[in-house]
Protein backbone atom coordinates (compact mmCIF):
# COMPACT_ATOMS: atom_id res chain seq x y z
CA UNK A 1 0.00 0.00 0.00
CA UNK A 2 0.88 3.12 -0.47
CA UNK A 3 -0.14 6.62 -0.05
CA UNK A 4 -0.35 9.54 -2.83
CA UNK A 5 -1.00 13.21 -2.21
CA UNK A 6 -3.13 14.80 -4.68
CA UNK A 7 -2.15 18.73 -5.88
CA UNK A 8 -5.45 19.97 -4.28
CA UNK A 9 -3.56 18.63 -1.00
CA UNK A 10 -6.22 15.45 -0.56
CA UNK A 11 -4.89 11.99 -0.10
CA UNK A 12 -5.82 8.78 -0.84
CA UNK A 13 -3.91 5.16 0.00
CA UNK A 14 -3.38 2.67 -3.16
CA UNK A 15 -2.01 -1.00 -3.81
CA UNK A 16 0.63 -0.99 -5.92
CA UNK A 17 1.25 -3.47 -8.25
CA UNK A 18 3.87 -4.23 -10.62
CA UNK A 19 2.74 -4.86 -14.23
CA UNK A 20 4.94 -5.74 -17.93
CA UNK A 21 4.76 -1.55 -18.42
CA UNK A 22 5.23 -0.48 -14.78
CA UNK A 23 3.77 0.15 -11.61
CA UNK A 24 0.31 0.60 -11.15
CA UNK A 25 -1.95 2.53 -8.56
CA UNK A 26 -4.90 0.62 -8.05
CA UNK A 27 -8.33 1.37 -5.83
CA UNK A 28 -11.23 -0.95 -6.50
CA UNK A 29 -12.67 1.52 -9.00
CA UNK A 30 -9.42 3.33 -10.42
CA UNK A 31 -6.07 2.26 -12.17
CA UNK A 32 -3.50 4.72 -12.37
CA UNK A 33 0.00 4.43 -13.95
CA UNK A 34 2.30 5.55 -11.26
CA UNK A 35 4.96 7.77 -13.45
CA UNK A 36 2.12 9.44 -15.36
CA UNK A 37 0.29 10.47 -11.99
CA UNK A 38 3.65 11.74 -10.43
CA UNK A 39 5.04 13.07 -13.56
CA UNK A 40 2.32 14.61 -15.48
CA UNK A 41 -0.62 15.17 -12.87
CA UNK A 42 1.23 16.21 -10.14
CA UNK A 43 1.17 13.82 -7.48
CA UNK A 44 3.33 13.17 -5.11
CA UNK A 45 4.04 10.24 -3.05
CA UNK A 46 3.77 10.50 0.92
CA UNK A 47 3.87 6.88 2.31
CA UNK A 48 4.85 3.39 1.05
CA UNK A 49 3.08 1.59 3.74
CA UNK A 50 4.45 -2.10 3.04
CA UNK A 51 7.54 -3.86 2.48
CA UNK A 52 6.21 -4.67 -0.62
CA UNK A 53 5.53 -1.43 -2.28
CA UNK A 54 8.79 -0.31 -1.12
CA UNK A 55 10.77 -3.31 -2.82
CA UNK A 56 8.28 -2.62 -6.10
CA UNK A 57 9.41 0.63 -5.52
CA UNK A 58 13.18 0.23 -5.45
CA UNK A 59 13.00 -2.73 -8.18
CA UNK A 60 11.66 0.34 -10.32
CA UNK A 61 13.35 3.50 -9.28
CA UNK A 62 16.50 2.22 -7.65
CA UNK A 63 18.03 2.69 -4.04
CA UNK A 64 16.80 6.28 -3.81
CA UNK A 65 13.14 6.48 -4.30
CA UNK A 66 12.06 6.20 -1.01
CA UNK A 67 14.23 9.57 -0.25
CA UNK A 68 12.82 11.03 -3.75
CA UNK A 69 9.41 10.65 -1.75
CA UNK A 70 9.84 11.08 1.37
CA UNK A 71 11.01 15.13 0.14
Amino acid sequence: MIVMELPDGTTCEYRLRATKRGLRLERSCASYDLLTMVRDAGWAIREVKTEMAHSRLLRAFGPNASRTAAA
